[in-house]
């Protein structure tokens, strides 16, 4: 007893620290021999430990019956007590019988529901469009998918290589407002609404209203030339000559709340290098204001733009030295003053050919100020004016396993690395999977906070790639989208994913590139994966048969043993007074209630033990996933009853073959204890 409980303590340390009986070492993975055996062994301890309760617990029944009515259940219960050495056969083998058909269960309903969930959880969403390398999901592309039949929601999705220092990761950038709508995962296995609530990004500085038109900026400049190089054959008009199509050139950059991003190019500003004032708007050694204004795009059905940096590209020359100053001074849209923000930060390009100065305000500027002394080839060194004082950190929510390798929690920062950007992101949640997304590193970020952030590193946006819906009818926010059927005519019963699944890849094929690549449209259960679990399965299932067979064999054999043993009882207690149908009772009770209690023990054990090993006995057999996705426990109820009710049920003839015989004894009056 001794042994078996210790090697069960250390099979199932083995367990607890691997997590599965596979190991991944440097070498590959293989298999632990400890981990392996420790449900087997967990099982067999328990067995063994019930035993010990049934002593307490039959000497109490003993007790108990003693005080009611009748003799058939006091003797029932004494004499389960004075041979508990004789039941303990069939009270252990009954208990693993027991204890193996709910591990069974349990392994089955847990590893099914596993499949189901990363069925779901491969996909991300009712219906997921994957773009051609190549295409990009812009407004007109997103337009089209969100007019097919049944879609409720198309949100661009980005899916892009990153890294964390040197750890490479996988970085999701989705708009936060339409993720709890749009992004599918099985309850409880992944928060969807507080990933979207964790990534919430900061208000932005300088909203516009949904119904904007024109924007104006006032600008305020002057460029002054300190040293002008020799050009033969214009010595007397040589500034008049260089500062021909030599510009500043203005743009706004706009970004809307799924990540979109527009520039709106406003009218250039000429150099006066020569102070005669040609040019349009020209910019002489004088500060001079100029009301810059232009039109912008509709606002896209994400919400209106806001206003996330202003770029002024300032022109070189290689014959001559400029100083210039830039500051801006005012924003209107549609003719209406807009409040802009106390602190700014400018970020010029660093070149020690161009030797750009800093930028600070000057004694006349009202707003930001770019200065910068340049000279160089013919080229346009562009400034970014942006909101604030200084660069906020992008608000991510990372897997566990990447928060793990990196040693870092919430409220961390970590330097997050994304198309040539390497700037600070603050880690607001972690998650054990992204949606859509099964690897081990992940970082979900806001589309429109992404945006900003590359922004804020003089960088191009990053442009989604994909396209997920959300279909009408299917699972509520959040929730693993079985889809409900969608009640046409025809009773098919064919799913409201389906349906709109359909008019996805219509649209899909009608926006075919000329290079005749098409998008590829998957929903939940589409990649279609081996099933390594299902031999598992009927494993656990054939071991819990084949224990409930040998249970009742012992049973049997326990019963015939004690019939020989007993037989001098029944003579003795059939002079006393107690009939065979008394003593039948009394036989049948003993074996009732201790194979009954034996199994129903067992169940429990088995129950214990499946809840601390199956989950990662399930996850061991997943296939072509590198995510450590958690599982939920649940057991296969129609399995289980039918092991036990057949457990039971094979108990319960044993008993009524030993009662029959019992009374048939009882009865048989020439028997004689001498001569047998």
């Amino acid at each position: 007893v001794v042994l078996t409980l210790a090697a069960a303590a250390v099979c199932a340390q083995a367990l607890a620290r691997y997590g599965s009986p596979l190991v991944t070492t440097p070498s590959g993975t293989r298999t632990d021999p400890l981990a392996a055996a420790a449900p087997a062994l967990l099982l067999v301890a328990l067995a063994v430990a019930a035993m010990a309760v049934l002593g307490p617990a039959t000497r109490a029944w003993a007790g108990l019956a003693a005080r009611a009515r009748g003799a058939s259940g006091v003797l029932a219960a004494r004499q389960v007590a004075r041979r508990l050495v004789v039941y303990v056969v069939p009270v252990v083998l009954l208990a693993l019988s027991g204890g193996a058909a709910t591990l069974a269960g349990a392994y089955a309903g847990t590893a099914r529901a596993l499949s189901d969930d990363v069925s779901v959880l491969r996909n991300g969403a009712d219906v997921r469009v994957v773009l051609p390398a190549g295409h990009e999901a812009d407004a007109e592309t997103r337009a089209a998918y969100a007019g097919a039949d049944g879609v409720v929601t198309a949100m661009p999705v980005l899916t892009d290589e990153a890294h964390a220092g040197e750890i490479p990761l996988t970085l999701v950038a989705a708009p936060v407002a339409d993720l709890g709508t749009v992004m599918r995962a099985p309850e409880g296995v992944s928060d969807v609404g507080g990933l979207a609530a964790a990534t919430v990004p900061e208000r932005p500085a300088i909203p516009l209203p949904g119904d904007a038109r024109t924007v104006r900026l006032d600008v305020t400049a002057a460029v002054e030339a300190t040293q002008l190089r020799r050009i033969d054959g214009f010595e007397g008009e040589a500034l008049g000559r260089v500062e021909e199509g030599m510009t500043y050139q203005a743009t706004v950059l706009l970004v809307a709340p799924d990540g979109a991003a527009a520039q709106v190019g406003l009218p250039p500003m000429d150099l006066d290098l020569d102070g005669d004032g040609d040019g349009t708007n020209p910019v002489g050694d004088e500060p001079v204001t100029h009301e810059l204004a232009a039109r912008i795009p509709p606002s896209p059905e994400a919400g209106p733009w806001s206003v996330a940096a202003v770029d002024v590209a300032m022109p070189t020359d290689w014959s001559v030295e400029t100083r210039n100053e830039v500051a801006l001074d005012g924003l209107a849209v549609d003719g209406s003053p807009v409040r802009l923000p106390d602190e700014w930060r400018v970020l010029s390009p660093t070149s020690g050919a161009l030797q750009p100065g800093g930028s600070g305000g000057g004694e006349e500027a009202t707003g930001p100020v770019a200065e910068a002394e340049l000279f160089g080839w013919n080229r346009a060194v562009p400034f970014r004016f942006l909101p604030g004082g200084s660069a906020s950190p992008l608000p991510v929510v990372v897997t566990e396993h990447l928060a793990r390798t990196l040693s870092l929690g919430v409220g961390d920062v970590l330097e997050l690395s994304h198309r040539g950007v390497s700037a600070d992101a603050e880690i607001t949640a972690t998650t054990d999977v992204v949606p859509g997304v099964l690897e081990p590193d992940v970082a979900v970020a806001d589309a429109a906070a992404l945006t900003a952030w590359r922004l804020g590193a003089t960088a191009e946006p990053a442009v989604a790639d994909e396209i997920w819906v959300a279909a009408g009818g299917s699972g509520g926010p959040g929730g693993a989208s079985a889809g409900e059927p969608a009640g046409g005519p025809d009773g098919t019963g064919t799913t409201a994913v389906d349906t709109t699944a359909a008019a996805v890849r219509e649209t899909a094929a009608a926006l075919r590139g000329d290079d005749g690549a098409a998008a590829t449209v998957s929903t939940p259960g589409y990649a279609v994966t081996v099933d390594a679990a299902a031999p598992v399965r009927v494993a656990f299932w054939l071991a819990a048969v084949g224990a409930t067979a040998l249970a009742l064999v012992g049973v049997v054999v326990a019963a015939v043993a004690m019939l020989r043993q007993r037989r001098a009882e029944v003579i003795v207690l059939r002079a006393v007074g107690l009939g065979p149908t008394a003593q039948a009772r009394a036989r049948v009770t003993e074996l009732v209630v201790v194979g009954a209690a034996a199994v129903v023990l067992g169940a429990v054990a088995g129950w214990g033990v499946a809840r601390f090993a199956v989950g990662g006995l399930a996850q061991a057999t997943l296939t072509g996933i590198d995510a450590d996705v958690p599982t939920r426990f649940a057991v296969d109820g129609t399995g289980v009853a039918v092991v036990l009710g057949a457990a039971l049920a094979g108990l319960g003839v044993v008993a009524s073959l030993v009662g029959a015989r019992v009374a048939a004894q009882a009865r048989d009056t020439t028997y004689r204890e001498e001569v047998r």
